[in-house]
């Protein structure tokens, strides 16, 4: 009824049976089978408030009531059959106080009381305000899900005074695609950041349970059911160590103050026990901290050897963050818990770590070494040692820490010193009780704690410095003498001054073995004559240093110094001043392995001798190992030799490699004095073969019946009386370099005087045949870079030849040749970078810049040469270039040119030289002359010489270029016509050219010569008187033939008629063109006294007779013999004697003869 509201009508009333949950007292409970897990709302609690009344509100109500069963929970309510609108509040169990709205998108209450009872009153309506349905979803919210995370309120400091507990224990995976961790069960805290700093720590309380954290920025999109609740991962893979109850850190930097972060807490791993956890975020800024310490055994699996000097029994770590405020450790507790006898023990001793690295903070490294190697810090003895002990011990000392950003570990060792007489099969133990951190005692955790077993010594070992005889310098003892005793390690400087034998040696990081002039080290047994055995020892010192002034006998591997793989610092050093013989082969498999020795640094000196007597028997790897890493060159006044011992390698020779690695381009060579190779030959399997890019030293030499193979580098002198072999399998490798300063990036020019030389013999690969022959020598590639001279002194062909400055001095018993029949090889003037072989020259004539060949020198053509680098030849004279160069027109055959410059005055005799080349020659140079000879080329050809400098035969310079030519003589005293179309002279002296000529198989010269005065005075012919029927003397005919030069005329004294001039003697051989004119009417006779040729006119010579009575007796040979060009004037030449079939003027070869007027010839 409406009352208060009077209308008059009719009513109709219906009562309906009162709600049951209409009031706050009576509410419905809502058991928990009707929760939902977290992001499920597949159960539903549905409801009317269809006949309920208003309670708080003039609104129709119904009110139910829940226990929470978790502090978080959400709450979502949506309108159903019809109705428009559902909405709710959560009450406390007072019905009035209010903690919520409900509404379709839900609400979370994140503090709730596990336990405690609630209240919700739900309103529903329809369209037109009646009463409605509805369904309302309830859910449990656990940290399970990155969605509703415990909240963790970041603490001030590095003390956790309230932490959360948390528990992975029946947690799910969420498989998070930032920091995966699948399949691993985890569940989540999040905590908004105060700092840019924090630290989570997490404490496990559970026994086996090992958390795993991984630190996430929040999604700022609002919470959801899925991971989108991750923006972005921050910290991955943090993985604790698997220590119980150890607490484990994550120092968070770079933080956004006011950002929001999500903690996922997972176990270790996906079949790891889960556990009860407590957790903290603090702020502990810079403050240096120890969150936790730990005593572990350092090697669990090792066996401790009596006699063994600091053996390493404990490892304790300290795990920290921070920088400020530094820690010190004042004092370490120890017992001497599960030593199965402490008289096992000599001493104890406490070492904080060492570092990594130069400059590296002390205590960083994980790994113990008393003796620290190259590039690290040495570990630092903590308080005294402590002698003897027995129960518990104490280590006082003060180690200050130093931190470093981050969370960090510091390490201290804890190390016995094993007794020379412990027991076999006792066990070592220790047990850390407290360790004392500015005045805070720490118990270290356990980690894994398991005895050492005492096994038997396997090693000597040094306490102090001294001699090697000395008792007072071992740990047990003087080791015996003997091949095969126990190996020994030199923790201090060793002298030896008297014979020892051993077996393996180490010699730690600048501890040093000496081996004085009267001392004799042998390792292992020699293996000379039937001696087998004990030849596979090793003499090791990576860092260590050797000084050898004695003998050091090695039957096996020496390996000394050993760079740093990060940089360019070397360690180890190697003195040689005596003598090292290495030897790993024994002619059996026991030897096998052996590198014989590896070089590892540039700290080397001495002048001593090192002899590899044998390669290794059954291992391809080098004998000799120059292996640092540095981009520098070294050099050493060694002398090294290869061979000497008589046991031969299953696999290969000896292989020697003497380049190091490097930072860069190039590569740094190790260079010494001598190398002696004296091992044998390629089918022995004795050979020596370079295994690196060169093989650098002073001075080589080749012992007979030996034989080197590869690239050699020589600043010396190359005696090769063996073999040679350039390459190993083909043409196209090996180079025989004289420079200097062999390797990185360069070599540079040689300042001193070289020679190849020696009696043995040079090939070009080793698929060849050995040569017979010197003149069969041959080589790939030879390449000078000198300042000075290299002197060849036996034949060589080359197929490469580069001169990049310097001289090549050759003889006519040496002959250099540069290419060969159907390969007119390479000429190179300059090499790319530091590479050992020559780029070929492609300039003109006038660009060569490079050395050049004092003496003979052959260069092969093949075919026609159009550019002027096919056919050059380079020649000097000192510092003087002399070049010479030919262009082949149209030669089809396969053949040589042989030419020299000759500083020599070729002489100007046959002089003038009428209509060559345009010009009548008067005069040549003085200053020298170029010969040279061809063998099987053919056509015509131009030819030009660089004569740059001559001088005028007067001494002044050529300046007149117009009436400058280059002449021909055929290796005789006098010029001929060449026929040459150069009709002009040249425009410089270094380039003057004589063209298309025509090929003889003969020798000739190149002169310069010139004319109108372009080479001093004209040279006018003289003529000889003679004035004396004798034979020989002042005045006689002889004198004449003899003195007179080219184009002179000898003519007889009016004095002189109806005279016989009776020759008792041969005449020499005509060696110039000249004219004999008598007066008409002088009836001069010429006569042999005897059986004999009286004119022997030879090839290019050219003999006038004028008025010339000539008689004799040629029973046996013409009384003229004619090869060159021979006119006869009038003149009459008859036989004195018995006449015979020998003609009385022999006409042979390419002899003219040429009769002017009237001739009377009777035999």
């Amino acid at each position: 009824m409406n009352a208060g509201y009077p209308v008059e009508g009719d009513y109709q009333i219906c009562i309906t049976e009162a709600v049951s949950n209409d009031e706050c007292i009576n509410a419905t409970s809502i058991p928990n089978s009707s929760f939902n897990a977290n992001c499920s709302c597949s159960v539903v609690v549905s409801g009317s408030c269809y006949g309920s009344t208003p309670s708080l509100t003039n609104d129709h109500d119904v009110w139910y009531s829940f226990m929470a069963t978790s502090t978080a929970m959400a709450f979502s309510i949506n309108p159903t059959n019809g109705s428009s609108s559902a909405s709710g509040w959560v009450y406390a169990s007072n019905c009035t106080t209010s903690l919520g709205t409900i509404n379709a998108a839900g609400i979370t209450l994140n503090n709730l009381i596990t336990g405690g009872e609630y209240k919700i009153r739900i309103i529903a309506k329809t369209s037109n305000e009646s009463p409605g349905d509805f369904n309302l979803c309830l859910r449990e919210l656990t940290n399970d899900f990155c969605v509703s995370p415990v909240i963790l309120t970041p603490q001030a400091g590095s003390t956790c005074g309230s932490p959360t507990s948390g528990t992975t224990t029946d947690a799910t995976p969420s498989n998070p695609s930032f920091c995966p961790h699948p399949d691993i069960p985890d569940v989540w805290f999040q905590f908004t950041a105060t700092a840019t700093t924090h630290l989570i720590k997490v404490d496990p309380q559970t026994t086996g349970f090992y958390p795993a954290v991984y630190v996430y920025r929040k999604s700022s999109s609002g919470a959801s059911c899925d991971l989108n609740c991750i923006q972005s991962d921050i910290s991955c893979s943090f993985v604790s160590d698997t220590i119980d109850f150890m607490s484990h850190i994550v120092l968070l930097n770079s933080l956004t103050a006011g950002f929001t972060y999500l903690v996922a807490v997972a176990n270790r791993l996906d079949d790891s026990p889960s556990g009860d956890f407590n957790i903290c975020v603090l702020t502990p800024g810079t403050t240096m901290n120890v969150w936790s310490t730990v005593s572990e055994t350092y090697n669990p699996s090792a066996s401790a050897n009596a006699g063994q000097y600091e053996f390493p029994m404990k490892k304790i770590t300290l795990n920290m963050t921070g920088t400020t405020v530094a820690k010190t450790v004042t004092q370490m507790v120890v017992n001497t818990t599960g030593v199965t006898n402490t008289s096992d023990v000599l001493t104890a001793k406490l070492y904080y770590a060492g570092g990594l690295t130069p400059g590296s903070i002390q205590g960083t490294m994980s790994e113990f070494k008393s003796i620290k190697d190259a590039g690290e810090q040495s570990p630092i003895l903590f308080g005294a040692a402590v002698a003897n002990p027995n129960g518990q011990f104490v280590f006082n000392g003060t180690q200050n820490i130093v931190g470093q950003t981050g969370e960090y570990k510091r390490y201290f060792y804890l190390i016995y010193d094993v007794a020379c007489q412990a027991v076999i099969g006792n066990e070592l133990n220790a047990e850390v009780v407290s360790i004392t951190i500015s005045s805070t005692n720490f118990t270290p955790f356990e980690g894994v704690n398991s005895s050492n077993t005492i096994a038997a010594q396997n090693r000597y070992y040094t306490k102090a410095n001294g001699l090697w005889s000395a008792s007072a310098t071992w740990y047990c003892g003087v080791p015996p003498n003997g091949p095969n005793i126990l190996p020994i390690t030199l923790y201090h400087d060793v002298t030896v001054d008297d014979i020892r034998q051993t077996n393996d040696i180490v010699v730690k990081y600048l501890k040093s073995l000496h081996v004085l002039s009267d001392g004799v080290l042998t390792l292992g047994q020699s293996s000379q004559g039937s001696q087998t055995g004990y030849s596979n020892t090793t003499l090791s010192a990576r860092w260590g240093i050797i000084n050898i002034l004695g003998t050091l006998n090695v039957n096996g591997n020496l390996w000394v110094g050993e760079y740093s793989s990060t940089d360019n610092n070397h360690f180890g050093q190697l003195n040689v001043a005596g003598v090292i013989n290495i030897d790993g082969n024994d002619g059996t498999a026991e030897g096998s392995g052996s590198s014989n020795i590896t070089i590892g640094t540039t700290l080397l000196s001495g002048s001593g001798f090192i002899n590899i007597l044998d390669p290794t028997y059954d291992n391809a790897g080098e004998e000799f190992n120059y292996n640092v890493r540095l981009n520098t060159n070294k050099t050493v006044d060694w002398t090294i030799s290869f061979g000497g011992g008589d046991d031969n390698s299953l696999v290969e020779g000896f292989y020697v490699k003497m380049i190091g690695q490097t930072t860069g381009s190039g590569f740094p060579t190790l260079r010494v004095k001598d190398v002696i190779i004296n091992g044998g030959l390629l089918s022995e399997k004795r050979e020596v073969v370079v295994a690196s890019t060169v093989l650098p030293c002073q001075n080589l030499t080749i012992e007979e019946d030996s034989e080197l193979i590869g690239t050699v580098g020589l600043s010396g002198h190359f005696v090769n009386n063996g073999f040679y072999t350039s390459g190993l399998y083909n043409n196209n490798t090996g180079v025989i370099v004289c420079a200097d300063n062999f390797g990185f990036n360069t070599y540079s020019a040689n300042g001193q005087n070289q020679s190849i030389s020696g009696t043995g013999f040079f090939r070009a690969n080793a698929t060849l045949p050995y040569p017979t022959s010197h003149s069969a020598n041959s080589i790939y590639e030879l390449l000078v870079h000198s300042n000075a001279a290299v002197f060849l002194e036996t034949p060589l062909n080359v197929a490469k030849l580069m001169i990049k400055s310097g001289t090549i001095a050759t003889t006519d018993t040496s002959l250099l040749s540069l290419g060969y029949a159907g390969n007119p090889g390479i000429l190179c003037q300059t090499n790319a970078g530091f590479q050992y072989s020559g780029l070929e020259f492609t300039g003109t004539f006038e660009t060569w810049s490079g050395g050049g060949i004092h003496g003979p020198f052959r260069r092969f053509f093949q075919n026609n040469t159009a550019l002027d680098y096919k056919g050059f030849m380079p020649f000097r004279q000192g510092s003087a270039m002399r070049n010479m160069g030919f262009k082949l027109k149209n030669n089809t055959l396969s053949g040589s040119i042989t030419g020299r410059f000759i500083a020599a005055d070729y002489g100007n005799r046959c002089l003038p030289l009428m209509n060559e080349q345009g010009i009548h020659i008067t005069n040549v140079s003085p200053s020298g002359h170029w010969k040279f000879n061809t063998d099987n080329l053919e056509g015509n050809y131009d030819v030009m010489v660089n004569s740059n400098g001559f001088m005028k035969r007067n001494g002044g310079t050529i300046t007149d270029l117009t009436n400058v030519r280059t002449i021909i003589s055929p290796n005789i005293p006098t010029y001929i016509h060449s026929n040459s179309t150069t009709i002009a002279g040249p425009s410089s002296l270094s380039k003057v050219l004589l063209e298309n000529i025509a090929f003889h198989q003969d020798t000739f010269i190149l002169c310069l010569g010139g004319g109108n005065n372009a080479m001093g005075p004209d040279v006018s012919p003289n003529t000889y008187i003679v004035n004396s029927i004798q034979d020989t003397g002042p005045g006689t005919f002889r004198e004449g033939i003899v003195t007179t030069f080219c184009n002179d005329t000898i003519r007889f004294d009016q004095s002189l008629n109806g005279d016989t001039i009776l020759l008792s003697q041969i005449l020499p051989p005509i060696n110039k063109n000249v004219t004999v004119i008598m007066d008409q009417g002088q009836n001069i006779v010429i006569k042999n006294q005897s059986n004999q040729v009286i004119l022997d006119i030879p090839a290019f010579y050219e003999m006038e007779l004028r008025e010339t009575n000539i008689t004799g007796n040629h029973t046996s040979s013409p009384l003229i013999f004619n090869l060159g060009v021979l006119i006869l004037d009038n003149c009459r030449i008859s036989n004195s004697g018995i006449a015979n079939s020998q003609p009385i003027l022999l006409n042979q070869g390419n002899g003219e003869i040429f009769i002017k007027n009237e001739c009377e010839i009777v035999d």
